[in-house]
């Protein structure tokens, strides 16, 4: 994954500890408005930079060694995907979805020159309610060449 995302989830996650240990309410607006200015440089750098960050960040919290698909992927927009991942340095991923069609659209990143490397257990995105822990739940495994 690149530097890029990188720091931008460091500054997102010291921006919200700013937030988090503000004394006063002038500080606490400060650090809010600190906040919103950093998600509008995120937006402006585009749809595709936003989908990885997002994924980027997911990955972080979970404890994920890559990010991961975890919803809907239509066909159609597979390899423009693949185009954006090289652009951003996304060297590897996982694909979790459960929705009807996943088979598929994992042959599309096989037709589009991602490499399937097998399956894995990753964290997905619900919790347990008794421990907190993020669920467990198969992936595929890709690499991108």
């Amino acid at each position: 994954m690149t530097k890029a995302f990188a720091e931008d989830f460091k500054r997102a996650r010291e921006l919200r500890k700013a937030i988090d240990v503000a004394g006063k309410p002038e500080e606490e607006q400060a650090a809010r408005e600190a906040y919103r200015e950093f998600r509008v440089e995120l937006e402006d750098k585009g749809t595709a930079y936003n989908r990885f960050y997002r994924a980027y960040a997911d990955a972080q919290n979970r404890s994920n060694a890559c990010i991961d698909f975890s919803e809907c992927i239509w066909e159609k927009e597979i390899p423009q995907l693949v185009t954006d991942l090289k652009a951003y340095g996304i060297e590897e991923f996982t694909l979790s979805s459960t929705w009807s069609g996943t088979v598929k659209v994992a042959w599309g990143f096989q037709k589009n020159g991602c490499i399937l490397e097998g399956m894995e257990e990753i964290s997905g995105t619900s919790r347990d309610f008794k421990t907190g822990d993020y669920e467990k739940v198969p992936a595929f495994k890709f690499r991108i060449s």
